[in-house]
């Protein structure tokens, strides 16, 4: 996106139609795209590619095309986290062509404004604003065309994304079944076995050790499965603090053996409509990952806290390898794991337990830095909660 858009501006003005209105409203275009669609970092490098390539082309004069680049800069800088924020194709193809109608009315405004600083004779006839309105015309035309194929781009890319994300989990359903058909029923009879000997007061001191992790292999196996064939379970409230409490005891001995110190902070009070067990086994894939990320001396923190009296976030943060922007793109994909032996399924069940039960999870990451996880719910109020209670 910088070195198309760049070059862009740099033909807009070496190449450009030779019309003063039209000339300067054409060459705000790359930098609002750069901006929208290559984020604020690509928006301001084209800015400045921009403002030299306009500076070798005409010299110190042209300070007013300098003010009209730095104010689209500042324009797309302010109004860009609402832009991110908007899913709709057709919300963000209105919003952005708002904005880039309203940048080029504001560089004319400049422009006239520059004339008659400069001591020029600006006389508004007819002729002038018909040429005025052609080129609005003309300019905002191609910036809707321009908008909206990068929005049918971006779709296309979301729906092979999504295909395959639909094939890995067919995959995945696959195995799971055969994992579950192969390991269930040795577990069964070893059990079974068991409760005979438990019986029969041969029972040794490990009986309930190995009962309880059999149990628990069995459960496992069933979350697997349920990635292929989701049952639909009921939701109910969930206390946050004591939900939190609950998964990071588990963990701490765990942390203490590898050297970290695992640490939360809970806001009390808070509830959210989730299933339990689920939520307790999406928490502790997401800590367990961030203590296996951190090396001896490092640092895991949990927090919860109420965002905007309506969300509560889940906030799992560790200083550990961190991820690179490469990795981050496949978070949560069918066999990808940054561990050795791991094989990404842990994650991926996780994030779809939390996306079944009406939450969202974002990763964020830097090499080297550590790694960041919020797991957001909307928030159950009291009313809510009292009445959950009684329908249970």
């Amino acid at each position: 996106m910088v070195i198309s858009m760049s070059v862009a501006a740099y033909l807009c003005f070496r190449a450009s139609i030779q019309d003063v209105l039209s000339f300067l409203a054409v060459c705000s275009l790359p930098i609002l795209l750069a901006f929208f669609y290559g984020g604020r970092w690509a928006g301001w490098i084209v800015g400045m590619v921009s403002t030299v390539t306009c500076l070798f082309s005409y010299g110190i004069g042209c300070w007013s095309m300098f003010t009209q680049t730095l104010f689209v800069c500042f324009l797309c800088t302010t109004v860009i986290s609402r832009f991110e924020q908007l899913q709709s194709k057709w919300l963000r193809v209105r919003f952005a062509f708002f904005i880039a109608f309203a940048a080029l009315v504001s560089q004319i405004a400049i422009m006239f404004f520059s004339m008659t600083a400069g001591g020029e004779q600006v006389q508004l006839d007819g002729k002038v604003l018909s040429e005025v309105l052609l080129m609005l015309a003309v300019t905002s035309g191609i910036a809707f065309l321009l908008i909206l194929l990068y929005e049918s781009m971006r779709q296309r890319e979301q729906l092979v994304a999504h295909i395959l994300d639909v094939e890995r989990c067919l995959t995945l359903g696959e195995l799971a079944s055969s994992i579950a058909h192969e390991i269930r029923n040795p577990l069964t009879v070893v059990k079974g076995c068991l409760e005979l000997l438990d019986e029969k007061r041969k029972r040794s001191e490990y009986h309930d050790v190995i009962v309880n992790e059999i149990t628990r292999a069995e459960e496992i196996i069933g979350d697997y499965v349920s990635v292929a064939s989701p049952t639909i379970e009921p939701r109910g409230a969930v206390l946050v603090d004591e939900n939190v409490r609950s998964v990071v005891s588990l963990f701490e001995a765990y942390a203490r053996r590898r050297g970290l110190s695992l640490t939360y902070q809970c806001e009390h009070g808070l509830y959210v409509e989730a299933v339990g067990a689920k939520l307790k086994l999406a928490l502790a894939s997401v800590i367990k990952n961030a203590i296996e990320a951190t090396e001896s001396g490092g640092v895991v923190t949990i927090t919860t806290y109420l965002k905007e009296n309506k969300q509560v976030v889940y906030e799992i943060k560790d200083n550990g390898v961190g991820m690179t922007a490469q990795q981050l793109d496949k978070i949560g994909t069918t066999y990808f794991t940054t561990k050795e032996s791991g094989t990404g399924f842990g994650t991926m069940i996780s994030i779809k337990l939390i996306q079944e039960m009406g939450g969202q999870v974002t990763y964020e990451s830097h090499y080297a830095e550590g790694t960041k996880v919020h797991i957001v719910f909307p928030l159950l109020k009291k009313g809510e909660v009292s009445q959950q209670r009684e329908e249970e």
